[in-house]
């Protein structure tokens, strides 16, 4: 019983891990800090692998590299849309593997002088507007063939000078994925995504386990990334690995079952 207590107050302290998520607040696309449990699947989460970063308030967050849910990466700090990730809680594996997020998904390399000088505000305050994504009511979900969800409700005004949340939502606003179902392999993924290109077609990208970051893996070596969340909670990979605990008892306790038993008996 009591390791029972112990892990759910471990898996407590798990859900109330923080996490950055987009919303709208006050009309303006944020990075909001939510817990592990509110992210929910088809929510753009970011990903901060990097000390003294500021936020709106002036406070300084502590450093969250941990990844709170499956992701498909969309964009990260790097040009060439490269992380790396360490994933010794899923496979035991210490050395670091990179991943690549699709060209045609990530912030164009012009825009990276905008996006670093602001990227790094990232607000604390709760999101008290609607949920920039998912658009649950214009989802589908379809376990046994694929799942299918919006990335963003509504389009976000632009401003001269924009933050990556906003270009964020800007460029993945009504973008659709389609993935498999969840399983617990961790070296395949398929899926797609459909976003618009600038001259308003509609483009379909191949998405496959390079473009993946998966819970229990932590971040390294970039500043950031930015992916949206395809599986969450027991859907996770780590989770549908996971075991379930074996029932241990000692010698003395086998003893005593065998002489209640040999008791009724009598």
């Amino acid at each position: 019983g009591y390791e029972d207590y112990q892990r759910h107050v471990k898996d407590r302290e798990m859900s109330s891990r923080t996490a950055f998520v987009l919303r709208e607040v006050d009309g303006t696309a944020k990075f909001v800090a939510v817990e592990y449990i509110d992210v929910r699947v088809g929510d753009i989460v970011r990903v901060v692998n990097m000390d003294g970063v500021m936020t709106s308030d002036g406070g300084t967050p502590s450093r969250n590299n941990a990844i709170p849910c499956d992701l498909v990466i969309l964009t990260t700090s790097e040009r060439e849309g490269v992380a790396y990730v360490e994933t010794s809680n899923l496979d035991g594996e210490t050395n670091l593997k990179s991943r690549q997020c699709i060209d045609g998904l990530r912030l164009h390399k012009e825009d990276h002088r905008l996006v670093d000088e602001t990227s790094m505000m990232l607000t604390t305050e709760s999101p008290s507007g609607t949920f920039l994504s998912p658009n649950q009511h214009n989802s589908s979900f379809n376990r046994e063939v694929s799942q299918e969800f919006e990335l963003g409700s509504g389009h976000i005004d632009a401003k001269k000078s924009k933050s990556t949340a906003q270009r964020c939502a800007e460029k993945y606003d009504g973008s659709i994925i389609e993935c498999e179902v969840p399983n617990g392999n961790l070296y395949t993924f398929s899926g797609t995504v459909q976003l618009k290109n600038p001259s308003g077609e509609d483009e379909k990208f191949s998405i496959t386990p390079a473009q993946m970051l998966y819970r229990g893996s932590s971040l390294r070596k970039v500043a950031w990334v930015v992916g949206v969340c395809v599986f969450t909670g027991p859907e996770t990979k780590v989770a549908m690995n996971a075991r379930k605990p074996p029932h241990k008892s000692s010698r003395v306790e086998s003893l005593v079952n065998y002489l209640l038993i040999a008791v009724l008996l009598l």
